[in-house]
């Protein structure tokens, strides 16, 4: 040794050493350097330079060994005691400001000083391990025996000078040395020297365990076992110690899915140098890594269980467990550690990860650990099994499939098949009442197989059941865990312990089979089928289970792409029985318990069909027959429910057959057999129930679906099945008595598949027709819901035969109007395009193609008349029916027609008592309406020949007749059309038409004493109103038809006619010009005096008298023409003069001379 080296002929390895320097590069630990991998085959390079400098020192390279071995190993423990000082005690005993450096350079010093007497120890030794032999044994005369020797206890020294890496203060609370605060720089430094300082003796032991020492000369580092040698001591020693930091370390943590056992990583790389360095040098299997890894733990297992001892132990030697090591609870912690060391045999000698690297198992120590966590299952709780079967999960997902440890925990898991297995404060998910379905079984049970990174809230079998999943996965080209299995399992299901157990644990056993069964064993299919069998005659929930059981099996089956037609037969046998007893039961509570039972089967069905990307797998045959039976038994929110589920089968059918078109043979066959299934079970219900008033939602859609599917394949159901595309269409979409909401749905679903229009326009020949008729019908029976109404109104009109007929529809499609307005729009377009028409043969195609359109309108109007609806729902239909015929009265008349619509319509609907013959008040509100829209019906007929047609003209009067004085003028149709057609407004009538109206009124009204009360009043005001210019032919009438009347001698009518003939005369006196009062009355008294004095001359000279009471002077020029009339009706007699006569007429002309004198003399 040199004091004072020359720096340039000293260095020997470079300036850096590879270390346990987690803080610095990763290129400079023992793996990455290759250095370990040098170390563990004898290849260390060897040295080439004189000196090294170590300590600040010079050092012989060829002399080091021998002589200056004892002094390294001096300076090592005193650079160690001035770091431990520093870092536990913080004391500065290193005399300068900067100590970390200085615990830096001294680090380095250390690792150089071990590393350059591990490689001089190689390079020695190797001269005498040529030959893999102990048939020697070094004794006192062996070459080099005393340096091997001191070497030897030397190391040992040194460990016991610095202790176990285990006795280090606070190490378990570092948790990977992140802080960056000097005293934890020094505390850093201070455990990887730890790590350095045993690391290096492991290796200086590892060299020298390959000489052939005899035994009696092996130094004793650790009493318990020191009848191994040196190397195989200090392995067990930090065996124990690492193991002892893990359990420590479990007992700091909360949640052991996210931390590591190991502090650091080069915790971690002291690990897997432990792992090969035992693995490759082990001279015998019984001294690899698992084997003393499970001693290890057998040793710390018994130190558990007993108490402590006081042993006297040499201070220089070890215990292997000593006194201050608390292992109370070492199962899961061991379990935890192992499953972080396993994955460690990935990683190569150089440090490289190797994912196809398949690593050793260590099935003994976890099949050990189980057992001991077994064994006393009173002491065990959920809560520490799940965390250690956790592990073990972890464990089986890197090793090789193995009974060893999955039989035991079958064997226990099947003792404790009825339990829950909760822990306390933690929800689990695997309860029987919250698999509320089969999917979400089915999930739970595929997602077995998949990782599972942390505890979640999975119970403990819920994580066995992983274990084995993932163990049969693994071993299922060989299936020799599933022959072990199968008869621990087999023999526990007998009928009798099935009907024993729980509903949890009846769940649990179904489990356990399904786990098997995705697994990839699927011959217990049959045990599961067995076991639905056994639980029918259970309680109903139990039932649940075993049915949710057969459908997860189903959904296992489907994953694979394996037909399952047996398991099928099973679950719609026992859905059949189930509906059969559900339609006969009488006991609401048993009748709710198998509807629930019955909801499971339709949703796992959904279910089944929603997953599956083909049909091809026979799911149709779970349309079973009780569908039949059950859709005809139960409630209406069953029954949404249950078409809802089967609208969403036969979605899921359109969908997959339209988009794959080339189907095979047995994909087609499949849809056909679906379809055919349907029909037989499922539509004959549709049928029925379309026509009731109240429907379920989901009617129209499932018989929309039904008729495009049997229209893709009509030509393979021809002869499987009595409906067809075109049948099922007018049942739905025309047939009278289907409900109108049915139609509606229905209809807008057909009009979206071009398609099926086309196969259907082939078919049925007036199918524009019959849509339009169905869109009355609709537009009539949904009122007042119009937003309904407007998708199919849209695709009404825009079909190309009504499009063509009357183009101008297709304008008000983009109006922002409501249906309602939309209806009457068309209306109005319909008639004007016939009005425009100057085509005769245009027009009488349009008359027959209205005929098509409108044929059944007088019965849906009547239909819905008779039901009485609301004020305002019958308003609504009459106003249709008004527009329709104000606009198309031309286009709906069709004369010399048995079908004629327009004569239906108005004898059918527009008489009150024809419609209620009996019910009184019913007549008064249907009145009440049709008053309302009395001008368009009025309107309409007068756009017919109203002068000629019989029809018309007799329509036309008794229209007036029967509304025309049952209301009064202030809200009378008729009246307010006669104001407005004597004032030429734009909604009166023309000219000659309101003359025939008037004709109508003074033949037919007026003259009728039942009538003519409000007739007579309306008559007067129209007349007041009326210009001059139109006043001659109302007072005409009025008068003519008052004189009339009251010439009758009628006593009811008489105070009233006379009082009106008062109103009517001031009313000329007033308000009248004194000539053209002259001109419109003179015609008139010449008529009355020439008609009516010579049949009741006393009630015709009043009339008279009334009248020269207003009018004197019209009267006074009319005598003449009265006396002559006197004298020619008593020559005309012929009885010569006629008294009574003659002195009315006296007394008429005196009247008036005394009137006249008075009015005279006031003037």
């Amino acid at each position: 040794m040199d004091s004072d080296p020359d720096s340039s002929s000293t260095e020997y390895f470079g300036e850096c050493f590879p270390s346990f320097d987690c803080k610095g590069q990763q290129n400079h630990t023992y793996l990455k350097s290759k250095h370990f991998f040098q170390c563990l085959h004898f290849q260390l390079p060897v040295q080439n330079k004189p000196l090294v400098t170590i300590f600040d020192k010079s050092f012989s390279s060829s002399s080091i060994l021998w002589n200056d071995t004892e002094f390294l190993f001096g300076e090592i423990k005193k650079y160690f005691f001035l770091t431990r000082t520093l870092a536990i005690d913080k004391i500065n005993l290193f005399q300068c400001e900067g100590p970390l450096i200085e615990v830096q350079k001294y680090r380095k010093y250390t690792v150089k000083a071990f590393q350059f007497l591990l490689n001089s120890l190689q390079h020695v030794t190797s001269k005498y391990c040529k030959v893999d032999s102990r048939d020697c044994s070094i004794t006192s005369d062996f070459p080099c025996s005393k340096l091997f020797f001191n070497i030897l206890r030397e190391v040992k020294n040194l460990l016991i000078f610095i202790g176990r890496i285990s006795s280090v203060s606070n190490l378990v609370h570092i948790m990977d040395f992140k802080e960056t605060s000097l005293s934890a720089e020094y505390y850093y430094h201070y455990v990887h020297l730890y790590l350095d300082i045993w690391w290096h003796c492991i290796t200086i032991l590892l060299t020298l365990n390959h000489l052939p020492f005899r035994k009696e000369k092996f130094e004793s580092f650790c009493n318990d076992v020191d009848q191994l040698d040196p190397f195989l001591q200090v392995i067990y020693l930090i065996l124990v110690d690492y193991i002892y930091i893990a359990i420590k370390n479990f007992t700091e943590v909360n949640s052991y899915c996210y931390h590591s056992p190991f502090l650091c990583k080069c915790f971690e790389e002291f690990w897997i140098m432990l792992i090969k360095v035992l693995d490759t040098k082990a001279t015998d299997r019984k001294y690899s890594f698992w084997n003393i890894f499970h001693n290890t733990v057998q040793n710390l297992q018994k130190y558990s269980k007993n108490e402590k001892r006081v042993l006297n132990v040499p201070i220089d030697a070890f215990l292997l467990i000593n006194e201050h090591m608390e292992c109370k609870e070492i199962i899961e912690p061991c379990l935890w550690l192992i499953s972080h060391i396993a994955p460690l045999y990935k990683i190569d000698a150089f440090g490289d990860y190797n994912e196809l690297e398949n690593p050793k198992s260590g099935y003994e120590v976890v099949k050990y650990l189980v057992h001991s966590l077994l064994v006393d299952l009173s002491e065990k709780k959920e809560k520490s099994l799940r965390s250690s079967l956790f592990y073990i999960l972890n464990l089986v997902h890197i090793w090789e499939p193995s009974c060893e440890v999955l039989l035991p925990l079958a064997d226990f898991y099947i003792k404790k098949i009825n339990e829950a297995f909760s822990v306390p404060g933690i929800e689990m998910k695997s309860l029987v009442y919250l698999f509320n379905s089969s999917m979400s079984w089915f999930q739970y049970i595929n997602e077995l197989s998949n990782t599972c990174t942390s505890l979640g809230n999975e119970t403990s079998y819920d994580i066995f059941l992983r274990i084995l999943c993932k163990q049969l996965i693994k071993d299922s080209n060989e299936g020799n865990l599933w022959r072990s299995l199968k008869g621990r399992m087999y023999s526990k299901f007998i009928p009798k312990k099935i009907l024993e157990l729980s509903e949890i644990g009846l769940q649990n056993s179904f489990s356990l089979i399904l786990a098997v069964a995705i697994s990839g064993q699927l011959e217990v299919s049959d045990k599961i089928c067995d076991l639905a069998c056994i639980i029918k005659t259970s309680s109903s929930r139990k039932q649940l289970i075993s049915w949710k059981a057969l459908f997860v099996l189903m959904y296992i089956y489907q994953k694979k792409a394996l037909k399952f037609n047996k398991i099928i037969t099973k679950a719609v046998e026992l859905f059949n029985d189930a509906c059969s007893e559900y339609s006969t039961t009488r006991d609401s509570a048993h009748k709710a318990n198998l509807m629930k039972l019955l909801i499971v089967y339709i949703d796992s069905m959904n279910e089944l069909f929603e997953q599956s990307n083909d049909l091809k797998l026979s799911e149709y045959q779970l349309i079973g027959s009780g569908f039949s039976i059950l859709l005809f038994s139960c409630g209406i929110s069953e029954l949404n429910y249950i078409l809802r589920v089967f609208l969403n089968i036969l979605i899921k059918v359109q969908c997959i057959a339209f988009e794959k078109h080339n189907t095979n043979d047995v994909m087609h066959e499949q849809y056909v057999g679906l379809l055919e299934l349907s029909f037989k079970h499922i539509f004959p219900f549709i049928e029925h129930i379309s026509v009731t008033n109240t429907p379920p939602i989901y009617v129209s859609d499932v018989a929309a679906v039904l008729t495009i599917l049997s229209h893709k394949f009509a030509s393979s159901l021809t002869e499987r099945i009595t409906y067809n595309f075109c049948s099922i269409f007018l049942h739905f979409g025309s047939k009278d008595n289907v409900n109108s909401s049915i139609i509606r749905q229905y209809l807008c679903a057909v009009l979206d598949d071009e398609y099926l229009q086309a196969g259907l326009k082939e078919k049925i020949s007036n199918f524009n027709s019959l849509i339009f008729q169905s869109w009355l019908k609709c537009i009539i029976d949904l009122y007042p819901s119009f937003k309904q109404m407007e998708c199919l109104t849209q695709k009404v009109i825009m079909q190309s035969d009504i499009a063509d007929m009357f183009p101008k529809v297709k304008n008000i499609i983009n109006d922002e109007n409501e249906c309602e307005n939309i209806a009457t729009e068309i209306f109005r377009i319909m008639g004007q395009t016939y009005d425009e028409s100057t085509d005769l043969k245009h027009k009488h195609q349009l008359k027959l193609k209205m005929h098509d359109y409108f044929q059944k309108y007088v019965l849906i109007i009547l239909t819905k008349v008779k039901k009485l609806q609301d004020n305002s729902t019958l308003s609504y239909v009459y106003k249709l029916t008004s527009c329709l015929v104000e606009y198309c009265s031309p286009l709906l008349y069709m004369k010399y027609n048995s079908q004629n619509i327009l004569p239906q319509l108005f004898d059918n609907i527009l008489v009150p008592a024809a419609v209620f013959p009996k019910d009184k008040h019913t007549q008064s509100i249907l009145s009440n309406v049709i008053k309302d829209h009395m001008l368009g019906l009025i309107k309409g007929l007068f756009k017919l020949d109203y002068k000629n047609d019989k029809f018309v003209g007799r329509t036309l009067k008794d229209v007036m007749v029967n509304n025309m004085c049952i209301h009064l003028s202030s809200n009378n149709p008729i009246f307010k059309l006669c104001i407005d057609s004597v004032h030429n407004r734009k909604d009166g009538l023309k000219r000659d038409e309101f003359q025939f109206l008037l004709d109508v009124i003074k033949n037919y009204i007026l003259n009728n004493a039942s009538n003519s009360i409000h007739a007579f009043d309306m008559i007067f005001e129209i007349f007041k109103s009326a210009p001059l210019s139109k006043k001659q032919d109302i007072s005409s009438i009025l008068l003519k038809c008052t004189f009339e009347t009251y010439m009758k001698q009628s006593i009811s009518l008489s105070d009233y006619l006379r009082n009106l003939m008062c109103k009517i005369f001031m009313y000329f006196k007033d308000n009248m010009d004194f000539n053209d009062s002259k001109r419109i009355f003179i015609p008139i008294l010449q008529w009355f005096i020439q008609e009516k004095i010579p049949w009741s001359s006393a009630r015709g000279f009043s009339v008279l008298d009334c009248f020269l009471e207003y009018l004197p002077q019209i009267l006074s020029e009319i005598i003449p023409f009265l006396t002559k009339t006197v004298e020619e009706l008593e020559n005309s007699r012929g009885f010569g003069v006629d008294v009574t006569l003659r002195n009315h007429l006296k007394s008429t002309i005196a009247k008036l001379q005394e009137k006249l004198s008075v009015n005279h003399r006031k003037t």
